[in-house]
């Protein structure tokens, strides 16, 4: 249908305007149809999430479903379907009128005739369908499918304004891929309110087993599996149809994890041309330089970016339903899931050289590391390759964390180093030794000795002067101590002490005098001074 104004001619697609079509194998909600079927107890239903949550087949499914018993109860069913071409007050109202066509003919003729002569004024278009609705006897249900293309003010005040002064026998179900409460404004004085958001639409354990045998024909997977399922896929529906898509009837759970967790060419496109492709290209840049971060912050994504906007292209995000949710009450640290996040990482490797993407890595390193969050800085340098970046900042924190008493932190980096194949360096093999001995591990002797043909190796190939071999050899000494080695432990201080001097490590001189303090062969007034020695370094 085509409308002709002074202006411009109105494009009417009456496809728009009726229930989708719904697939033979569509995968039925009976969980959510039964909040659908409340609707008669509210003004208006929300469900909003991002794409591939099965906003459109749920309320088109649930319509099929229930289909002879609307109509048995004589309910006029409207459905727009919107795009970007609505955003245009003129253009919206006159496929809101065709949607309603079914339900009040004669109204929307008026309307049509309204648009026809260029009429601007859509309060004369919303009161001719408002008057129309309230004169029948039977409830209205009006369907609008992706409102979140609506960001002209005027559709937003005359939507708001039908949502608010309405006839109480219209009720409203608005689909949108973005939050509404902003186009929406305050809706506590609307009539009756319900939301599915994601949290509503993400399948859960029993659904992700039902829909196993729906579409794989496989067995009901164990309950940790259902588990591992849900949180590796947030339970988005469409993630499980596009990896099941090139898997064989019967295929197991481990397949399907697998196609979850590797890189799935069915989900890569779908992201990139129902995610990626409907986002500004600005916002586009950041999701995926930001893809490298574990959790974000305005401060942390503007230092990796560059992007002056960043905190705000980050509540953006959060806004539209991009896989990203607040990980504190104050909304002021987020994260992407984790299969999001994968699939930004991906895009990013394939559109950005893999200089840039070790420069994103860097600058997030050193952020962190200003900001103490030394164990993600860690993780950061190891990503882009910067061995000894990683070495360094061990080096740099491991003692002095060690010496405030966090010892875990400290073990972790050290973890860390071993898991990336990263040797240790005579520093860190120091530091960790310290971190035994502060802990009073009793297999401190045993890390002396298992690491101890790595020490020798890098004495000779490393320069590094006398006050480290000190430290090894004072280790050696209170780990034989802590093994009950007590001669060993005097006769090792002992050579250490000979060289001892202002420039020795207090961790050393500290040691040294305390040794001494407890050596049973000392004399009282010896054992004293050692004693007040070690009191005050460690002090």
């Amino acid at each position: 249908m085509t409308l002709p104004t002074e202006s411009k001619r109105l494009h009417i697609l009456e496809s728009k305007c009726r229930v989708p079509l719904v697939p033979g194998d569509i995968f039925p909600r009976p969980r959510l149809f039964q909040e659908l079927n409340d609707w008669r107890t509210r003004r208006l239903t929300i469900v909003q999430a991002p794409p591939g949550y099965g906003k459109t087949m749920l309320v088109a499914s649930w319509l099929h479903i229930y289909k002879e018993t609307l109509s048995e109860q004589d309910v006029g069913v409207g459905w727009l379907s919107l795009d970007e071409d609505d955003d245009d007050p003129r253009q919206f109202m006159a496929h809101f009128a065709v949607a309603l066509e079914p339900v009040i003919p004669e109204a929307t003729r008026v309307v049509e005739q309204n648009l026809l002569h260029g009429q601007a004024d859509l309060q004369r278009s919303i009161k001719i369908l408002l008057n129309a609705i309230s004169g029948l006897a039977t409830p209205i249900l009006m369907v609008i499918d992706d409102y979140h293309h609506i960001e002209n003010e005027r559709i937003r005040q005359v939507v708001r304004h039908m949502l608010k002064r309405g006839p109480t026998n219209l009720h409203w179900i608005l689909l949108s891929r973005r939050d509404l409460v902003e186009s929406l404004g305050h809706m506590s004085d609307i009539g009756g309110l319900r939301l599915l958001g994601t949290e509503e639409l993400r399948l859960e354990k029993d659904e992700v087993a039902r829909f196993l045998e729906w579409v794989l024909a496989a067995e009901r997977p164990s309950e940790s599996e259902l588990a591992a399922l849900v949180a590796q896929s947030d339970g988005w529906i469409a993630g499980f149809r596009l990896a099941a898509l090139s898997m064989p009837q019967g295929g197991d759970v481990a397949a399907l994890t697998a196609r979850l967790q590797s890189h799935n060419q069915w989900l890569s496109t779908y992201f990139r041309s129902e995610f990626l492709a409907n986002q500004p290209t600005h916002l586009q840049a950041f999701l995926l330089q930001t893809s490298i971060l574990e959790q974000l912050n305005g401060p942390l994504c503007m230092a990796v970016t560059g992007m002056t906007d960043a905190a705000a292209l980050l509540e953006q995000a959060a806004a539209t339903n991009l896989f990203i949710t607040p990980t504190n009450a104050a909304r002021t640290r987020f994260a992407y899931h984790d299969l999001f996040r994968r699939m930004l990482r991906d895009e990013l490797i394939r559109r950005y050289p893999p200089p840039e993407v070790q420069a994103l890595c860097q600058r997030a390193g050193r952020w962190l590391e200003e900001n103490n969050e030394i164990g993600a800085a860690l993780r950061h340098f190891v990503s882009a390759g910067f061995e000894e970046a990683v070495i360094d900042l061990v080096e740099r924190h491991s003692l002095p964390t060690i010496l405030i008493g966090d010892l875990q932190r400290p073990q972790s980096w050290l973890s860390q180093l071993a898991k990336e194949g990263l040797l240790p360096s005579p520093r860190l093999l120091l530091d960790q030794g310290w971190l035994y001995l502060i802990a009073d591990r009793l297999d401190t002797l045993a890390f002396l000795q298992s690491t101890q043909q790595a020490w020798l190796e890098q004495a000779q190939s490393s320069e590094f002067g006398i006050h480290w071999r000190q430290e090894r050899q004072m280790q050696w000494s209170v780990a034989h101590y802590l093994a009950g080695d007590s001669e060993k432990a005097q006769a090792i201080a002992e050579q250490v002490g000979v060289g001892l001097s202002a420039d020795s490590h207090f961790l050393v001189s500290g040691c040294y005098h305390f040794l001494n303090a407890i050596n049973v062969l000392n004399p009282p007034d010896k054992a004293e001074y050692h004693c007040r020695q070690a009191l005050q370094i460690y002090e």
